[in-house]
């Protein structure tokens, strides 16, 4: 290799998902953008901190949909991790782990009338796409 040229850095891509549902529904568009980009994936799914279900719950629920995901991953050999974090704000946890992981890009599945828009009284994924510095790609529920 020629010294002025650099191998190229592989690409991370953070997809945030709502549960095992919503990621048995979106995993294949998710790992095909990965495969394309010859990227690695890193999942995040969100425990909320918000009291009224027993966080084992949530870990339990968290668990399952990276797990969807790793399978995928496993099939397409696309390499996938999975995090789980606790907060009480789903778009700085998102945004903090991006930077975390050093991802060049977010994606977020989006649903027609999502529940957490009603709990957090607001639509956490604007406040993502207007405090992101990477590009953000959004995939509405098929």
């Amino acid at each position: 290799m020629d010294k002025r040229t650099k191998a190229p850095r592989q690409w991370t891509l953070l997809a945030a998902t709502a549960g095992p549902e919503p990621a048995s529904r979106k995993v294949n568009l998710i790992i095909d953008i990965a495969k394309q980009l010859n990227a690695r994936l890193v999942v995040l799914y969100v425990i909320l901190a918000l009291g009224s279900v027993p966080p084992s719950y949530w870990v339990e629920d968290g668990r399952k949909a990276i797990e969807i995901f790793k399978q995928a991953g496993k099939r397409e050999s696309v390499d996938v991790r999975g995090v789980l974090v606790e907060s009480e704000h789903i778009d700085s946890a998102i945004l903090s782990t991006a930077e975390d992981v050093g991802a060049n890009m977010i994606i977020l599945g989006v649903g027609r009338h999502s529940v957490l828009r009603h709990l957090l009284g607001g639509d956490f994924i604007e406040h993502i796409i207007y405090r992101s510095q990477r590009p953000v790609i959004i995939i509405p529920t098929l």
